[in-house]
């Protein structure tokens, strides 16, 4: 495989084992897939979700469970882009 460092001394699929030149053209994905990571993205989503997971098994009245419930009452904001919720990707 062109652009593949072989006498490096790290273990298969570590960042410093696979090396690749401008001229290689790999495609991020491509890249991911052969070192058997995940993209960022799906990490956040998974953090998100245990977050929330330990959120709903706390007990009523916790600053955290207050925190995700809070909706600001009063002034009204001045117009322009919304603002984002913490729930509003999940």
């Amino acid at each position: 495989m062109a652009g593949l460092c072989e006498s490096s001394n790290e273990p298969p699929g570590s960042l410093k084992a696979i090396r690749y030149t401008l001229l290689d053209h790999k495609r991020n994905e491509d890249i991911l897939q052969e070192l058997n990571m995940q993209p960022l993205e799906e990490k956040i989503r998974e953090y998100r979700n245990r977050w929330l997971e330990d959120i709903s098994r706390m007990e009523a009245g916790r600053i955290p469970q207050e925190m995700l419930k809070y909706h600001p009452q009063g002034r009204r904001r001045r117009p322009g882009r919304p603002q984002k919720r913490l729930l509003d990707p999940v």
